[in-house]
């Protein structure tokens, strides 16, 4: 089964990331930072960052190696964290604790002395990451027995003009938390047990371009892929995106495999009566989940969906699937237009909606049921 997931991400890696210049990441690489991950970098990293902030924002740039982080980071206005090489990168068979393929960042510790601080927190218009590898080396390893480690966010976009680009994280629990509008996150790798991409609290417009999240926790190692107890929690507890509150979200060109769900749309947990979102799904590969969109949730205009692929894994329940919402919040409508439904559902390829939500299914092979 590894063998096949790594064929199928490695395909869409060759197409979804653009060789554009990199004109944001200019200036002089870092020095004095130990680049062998044995000593922590924190204070010398959170230093350029604050420096730069003072003299109104650039480019604080990381030289390729591997760089122990063992406290959160905040990224202030108008400064962008950086590496010197682009991203996203590839780490098939490569574990980044021990050998240095970018500039990476290894998340020390455990989730018990982070305090459920997010890693990187970018505060301020203009703030921002890109060409950067995550690492976790002290998430439990591909074979252990045991459930993931349950680590704060690694990325908090909680400023309106904030971005991540071209990044990678490998072995997070759960990656990147977007909770405000004007933001963009483009061209990442990720792999995160519980969820990839988060959006609540997201006054204003958010954009996701081209992401892929796939097994990285297990596609570093050189081990063949097994249903460990690991990888049988993330398709038991996994979600790709997670989408509450937000005034218009696009999302395009996503590959999410092996998790519970590739979309939960839902209302916000932080605003009485409960709102919800809407917006745009386009080019759209959900491969083996339970389900491929739970919707619970959505503001009166709806989510819509174009393009798009859904495969179930071998405890495939539905392709689209109904939740009854909180009290208050407005019932789910969803469009599904374009693309294929295919494998083996147990409760259908589709879910009836009940009357006060919408669901219309047009074009899409393999379909079974039309509202």
């Amino acid at each position: 089964m590894r063998q096949v997931i790594v064929a199928t991400a490695l395909a869409v890696l060759t197409v979804v990331v653009p060789q554009a210049a990199r004109g944001e990441c200019i200036g002089t690489p870092l020095t004095g930072l130990d680049p062998s991950g044995a000593s922590d970098n924190t204070t010398a990293i959170q230093n350029a960052i604050d420096n730069a902030a003072q003299k109104g924002g650039g480019s604080v740039v990381f030289p390729v190696g591997r760089y122990r982080v063992d406290s959160p980071l905040t990224v202030e206005t108008g400064v962008v964290l950086c590496g010197a090489t682009q991203g996203p990168f590839d780490v098939v068979g490569i574990d980044p604790a021990i050998k240095t393929v970018a500039a990476t960042l290894l998340v020390k510790g455990t989730p018990a002395n982070q305090a459920g601080t997010p890693f990187l927190t970018l505060k301020g218009v203009g703030a921002g990451v890109s060409d950067i590898l995550f690492h976790y080396p002290d998430q439990y390893l591909p074979d252990a027995a045991v459930e993931p480690a349950p680590y704060p966010w690694t990325v908090w976009m909680g400023s309106a003009g904030t971005k991540i680009e071209r990044c990678t994280v490998t072995n997070a629990y759960q990656f990147l938390r977007i909770a405000a509008g004007r933001t963009i996150a483009a061209n990442l790798f990720i792999g995160a047990f519980w969820c990839g991409v988060f959006i609540d609290d997201a006054a204003d417009h958010v954009t996701v371009t081209n992401t892929i999240q796939s097994v990285f926790w297990d596609i570093y190692t050189s081990s063949v892929y097994t249903q460990t107890l690991l990888s049988t929690w993330a398709m038991n507890n996994g979600y790709g995106f997670i989408i509450k509150r937000v005034d218009s979200v696009v999302i395009h060109n996503a590959l999410v495999l092996w998790r519970y769900a590739g979309f939960y749309l839902s209302q916000s947990d932080n605003e009485t009566p409960p709102r919800s979102g809407w917006g745009f799904a386009t080019d759209i590969m959900i491969d083996r989940v339970q389900y491929g969109i739970i919707a619970r949730s959505s503001d009166t205009a709806g989510y819509k969906f174009a393009n798009i692929d859904i495969v179930p894994s071998h405890l495939g329940k539905s392709a689209v699937a109904y939740a009854s919402p909180a009290p208050g919040a407005a019932e789910p409508s969803v469009l599904v237009n374009g693309g294929a439904i295919r494998g083996v559902w147990a409760l259908d390829k589709f879910q009836r909606f009940p009357p006060g939500a919408q669901l219309v299914v047009v074009n899409v092979l393999g379909h079974n049921y039309l509202p």
